[in-house]
């Protein structure tokens, strides 16, 4: 009984089965899957690079702060000194 079960999808509103496409048509079905399987990945490695490259920016600025910081520091005991 197994072999008679379907696999259905819908496609603008109606249903069909994978079981009953020709070979062209299943070879597109696949080809739409893996598409949609690739563009999740991509859409999932974007949210990683966009999250790794806000924290490089966070270091950037967090460095400059300081390295400003310090400058600030030296100048401000410099002037102290004169």
């Amino acid at each position: 009984m197994a072999k008679d079960k379907k696999t259905p999808f819908e496609l603008h509103g109606k249903t069909y089965n994978v079981e009953d496409l020709n070979q062209e048509q299943a070879l597109l079905f696949q080809h739409i899957g893996d598409i949609e399987r690739k563009s999740s990945q991509l859409l999932f490695n974007l949210e990683q690079l966009n999250v790794g490259k806000d924290a490089f920016i966070l270091k950037l600025q967090t460095s400059l702060l300081v390295e400003a910081d310090k400058k600030k520091n030296k100048d401000s005991k410099s002037e102290e000194n004169k």
